[in-house]
């Protein structure tokens, strides 16, 4: 979802656009954010975080294999989750948060650093995914949340 290391070199370092497709049509693809850092003073702080019982490899294999990480570019989700239809998150420097859904399209967007959203059981829910926007270009990523 997030390379920032190709940013600059005439390639675009997120693939958002790509993601939603893959979600509208059906497909349960994962998010992840990287660095493609060729030498030193090119690195960004973009990483994918993950929500881990504890540091062993086994615990981090099982939160990514889960789905529990999150794509960090700049913007520090401290609380995700889902209870029943509502999804939440709350954050230490969002701005703007954004809950998207299919197509690519926002189904609803707040100028807060924590926000909620009841999913119903219209066709436009399938997925949901949440974008947290801080200060310039930072931009964190929520990994989807299916309906069914």
């Amino acid at each position: 979802l997030i390379n920032s290391g190709v940013e600059g070199s005439g390639f675009a370092g997120t693939s958002w656009m790509k993601w939603d497709r893959l979600l509208s049509s059906g497909r349960r693809v994962l998010g992840f954010a990287n660095h493609d850092a060729h030498s030193t003073n090119s690195i960004r702080e973009t990483a994918t975080v993950v929500r881990a019982a504890d540091r062993t490899s086994k615990a981090v294999l099982a939160a990514l294999r889960s789905g529990n990480f999150y794509c960090y570019n700049g913007v520090s989700i401290t609380d995700i989750g889902r209870r029943g239809n509502t999804i939440f998150v709350g954050t230490e420097n969002a701005q703007l948060i954004r809950f998207i859904s299919f197509g690519g399209g926002v189904i609803k967007k707040v100028r807060t650093n924590a926000a909620e959203l009841t999913m119903t059981a219209s066709e436009r829910y399938r997925y949901v995914r949440i974008e947290c926007l801080g200060a310039g270009d930072e931009i964190s990523y929520s990994q989807p949340f299916f309906r069914e």
